[in-house]
């Protein structure tokens, strides 16, 4: 709870990663929080058997040159402390995804949410074009970033990229969101209807072969499992 004065009327439950490590998985949380997020215990590796250990990663790192000379226009918010976080996450999600022993890695890209806010607004009311732009920069090189996750995964991964929300402008959220699976046995198509994100853990533990009493709204595991991952029940992989 991120006000501890509730903690009585509504105590803490166990989160996706607790829930997940409880066995002999493991699953690390590099969800760096902001604002009144509560992320839970970020950079932490849960598992197995309910032990919980530090991630030994970087939080923070400026740009490499060789990135500073593909996205220039990078540099006017190089000091932010989302930017500096950004190259950070991804690295943190690459050394992840290589250590065969985790099971599910979750990871949070903040910097597109606050330089959409910080810029949407500014760009709409003067009519600059986006090319050239701070904000289409960004958006490529967490592009290409995320290629890199994309070309690390083994065969039988599966990654799952989604957004909270899509943006209407710089201060204004949009409903639609993003929701794509990719990888394992994945199969080209669309989901059909509008799955809401709180079904998501669900989604997630049932994929791994966690029972949960969560909520299950929206898309259910059963649902991802059989129209996109092309099997007949949740497997654990």
């Amino acid at each position: 709870n991120p006000i501890a004065a509730l903690s009585l009327l509504a105590p803490d439950t166990a989160d996706l990663f607790a829930v997940l490590g409880r066995g002999e998985r493991r699953a690390v949380n590099l969800m760096l929080s902001h604002g009144n997020i509560d992320a839970g215990e970020t950079f932490v590796v849960h598992g197995p058997r309910g032990v919980s250990s530090p991630v030994a990663h970087k939080r923070r790192r400026i740009l490499r040159n060789d990135e500073i000379e593909r996205y220039p226009m990078l540099m006017a918010d190089a000091d932010a402390p989302w930017m500096l976080e950004l190259p950070a996450v991804f690295e943190s999600t690459l050394a992840s995804i290589e250590d065969q022993s985790l099971d599910f890695v979750l990871a949070h890209i903040d910097a597109t949410d606050r330089a959409a806010h910080a810029y949407l607004d500014s760009l709409e009311r003067s009519g600059v074009e986006l090319v050239g732009h701070f904000l289409l920069e960004l958006y490529r090189y967490v592009d290409e970033r995320v290629a890199e996750v994309v070309r690390s995964i083994d065969k039988d991964d599966v990654l799952i990229v989604f957004s909270d929300h899509g943006m209407k402008g710089g201060l204004a959220h949009d409903r639609a969101s993003l929701f794509i699976a990719y990888g394992g046995d994945v199969q080209p198509g669309r989901i059909t209807g509008s799955p809401a994100l709180r079904g998501l853990p669900r989604v997630f533990a049932d994929l791994l072969g966690e029972p949960t009493d969560w909520e299950d709204t929206g898309l259910g595991a059963g649902d991802l499992v059989e129209h996109a991952l092309g099997q007949a029940s949740p497997q654990g992989s």
